[in-house]
């Protein structure tokens, strides 16, 4: 669960999709290594922006969600071109980048359907001031309950 000083799982998946692409295109050969793979840092940079974007941005929220599903993709799209011309060093590199890239785009398009069903929902209580949690149990429930 994200509040408006933690941010929702996505943004910390974003951060780690970069950290791993920082990692594996350390080990591209230096053909790759500041074309093809520069692209790919460039990708997953965009990635991240627009995921802080969706986060912290309160207007146009479904906009800036749709933008996150078209990073994604197109870093997928890099992704694939980068396993054609065999920049990865080994399969389980290219395997890592891709299934966390899988992985975020599952949680992009539903943060973007979350959003498109409940456009106000995201944050609501970050607004107000925080209160004090209800007590949900009665006099009759266990003494220390409503401790």
């Amino acid at each position: 669960m994200s509040s408006r000083f933690q941010p929702p799982p996505i943004v910390d998946a974003a951060r780690r999709l970069c950290a791993d692409v920082e990692q594996i295109v350390r080990t591209f050969s230096q053909y790759h290594r500041y074309r093809t793979g520069d692209q790919l840092r460039a990708r997953a940079d965009e990635v991240l922006t627009c995921a802080m974007r969706t986060w912290l941005k309160k207007d146009n929220r479904l906009q800036r969600a749709e933008e996150l599903v078209d990073a994604v993709d197109r870093f997928n799209e890099r992704l694939q071109v980068c396993k054609i011309v065999h920049a990865f060093k080994n399969f389980g590199q290219f395997e890592r980048l891709a299934k966390a890239a899988h992985s975020l785009g599952s949680q992009a398009g539903g943060w973007r359907r979350s959003i498109e069903q409940h456009p106000n929902a995201q944050n609501a209580r970050a607004e107000g001031v925080a209160q004090r949690g209800e007590r949900l149990s009665t006099r009759a429930a266990h003494p220390r309950a409503n401790t």
